[in-house]
């Protein structure tokens, strides 16, 4: 085996792939951001975005099986429907945090995961 054949396999070995398609854990700089990743929990609700372009700067908020589509500039519920004090909760947490939601976002159209976010107190 040429040296250019053992590249290849080590490269190959240690590529991101499906966690099914590996043989072992590859290191952690290597994990592929997830599709949605959780940005923050509280009080049963679970904030995370959808990383994909084509889209506004949103976040999804879910509780139960509610899910609300939240714009974060403006700051506004765009689709789907919760309780009201869910909505509420949600909103509050959202102009507090407005600043790191569109920090996340510009984290995930460039493909790094998000920091997590203070939940509401």
């Amino acid at each position: 085996m040429g040296f250019g054949v053992i590249e290849f396999v080590i490269e190959w070995e240690t590529t991101c792939r499906p966690a099914s398609d590996r043989r072992n854990d590859p290191p952690a700089d290597c994990e592929r951001l997830d599709a949605m990743p959780v940005l923050s929990k509280f009080y049963g609700i679970v904030i995370r975005m959808l990383v994909a372009r084509p889209f506004d700067a949103r976040f999804h908020a879910i509780y139960g099986d509610a899910e609300l589509v939240v714009s974060i500039w403006p700051l506004k519920i765009v689709q789907g429907e919760a309780p009201r004090r869910v909505r509420e909760m949600v909103l509050e947490w959202a102009a507090n945090h407005q600043r790191e939601l569109v920090a996340a976002w510009h984290c995930c159209q460039n493909g790094l995961p998000p920091l997590h976010i203070e939940p509401l107190v």
